[in-house]
C-alpha cells in the first residue's frame, strides 16, 4: 500500500468513526433535550398517513392482477426505509450541528500537521452548572493536548477542574475526557470558532 492509498484509508476510518461519535452525541443531546424528539413527529405523521392511504393509492394505479398483493408490501416498506433514512439525516444534523463551534476551537488551537490524521471528534458534552464535561475521540496522542492544554482554556475561557485533560475509562478508541468550568479570562477576544469543517478537513488531508 503506497502513501496515498494510506492516507485515503486512514482518511476513510476517520469519517466512519467521525459519524459514529457524532450519532452518540446526537444520542445525548436527545436524552438531555427531550423536547427534540418533536423533530421526528411529521416524518411518523407523513408515514402514518401514506401507510393508511396505501390501498386507495394502489387502486388509482394501473397494475397487473398478480402484483395486486406485492405493491401495497413494496409501497410500505419504502416508506419505512424513507422513514429511517430521513429520521438518520435528522440525528446527523443534530449531532454535527452540536459538535460544530467545539472542534471549530480545536481546528483553531491544534496545526494543520498536527491534524494530518483528523481533528478531536467531540461525542459528548454536558453542563452541570458551572462544571462542563466533554468527551472526544481524538486522532492526537496525549502529549499534543498537554502542549496545547493552556490554548484549549484561552479558546473556551474555562478552568481545568482537577487533572483536566484525561483519558476516558473503558473507552476502546483513544478517548480524552475534559473537565472544565466557566469564568477564565481570555487573551482571544472572539471565542466562537464557526469553521465549515468538513471543508477544512479537506485541506488538511491534500
Amino acid at each position: 500500500m503506497d502513501i496515498k492509498d494510506h492516507n485515503k484509508y486512514n482518511n476513510e476510518q476517520y469519517n466512519k468513526k467521525k459519524n459514529i461519535y457524532h450519532r452518540k452525541l446526537a444520542f445525548f443531546t436527545f436524552m438531555d433535550n427531550p423536547i427534540l424528539f418533536a423533530t421526528f413527529l411529521p416524518i411518523l405523521l407523513l408515514v402514518a398517513f401514506m401507510w393508511l392511504k396505501t390501498p386507495k393509492i394502489t387502486t388509482l394505479l394501473d397494475i397487473p392482477q398478480i402484483l395486486l398483493s406485492i405493491i401495497p408490501i413494496t409501497i410500505r416498506l419504502l416508506l419505512m426505509l424513507v422513514a429511517l433514512l430521513l429520521v438518520l439525516w435528522i440525528i446527523d444534523c443534530v449531532g454535527m450541528h452540536k459538535a460544530r463551534q467545539d472542534e471549530g476551537k480545536m481546528m483553531a488551537v491544534f496545526n494543520s500537521s498536527e491534524l494530518r490524521n483528523g481533528c478531536p471528534v467531540l461525542y459528548y458534552k454536558k453542563k452541570q452548572g458551572n462544571k462542563i464535561i466533554r468527551k472526544w475521540y481524538s486522532p492526537l496522542p496525549m502529549s499534543l493536548w498537554r502542549s496545547h492544554q493552556e490554548d484549549i482554556l484561552d479558546y473556551y475561557a474555562e478552568h481545568y477542574l482537577g487533572d483536566g485533560i484525561k483519558y476516558v475509562a473503558g473507552a476502546k478508541d483513544n478517548c480524552i475526557q475534559m473537565e472544565t468550568y466557566v469564568g477564565r479570562e481570555t487573551t482571544i477576544k472572539d471565542k466562537t470558532i464557526d469553521v465549515a469543517l468538513e471543508k477544512d478537513m479537506e485541506k488538511i488531508n491534500l
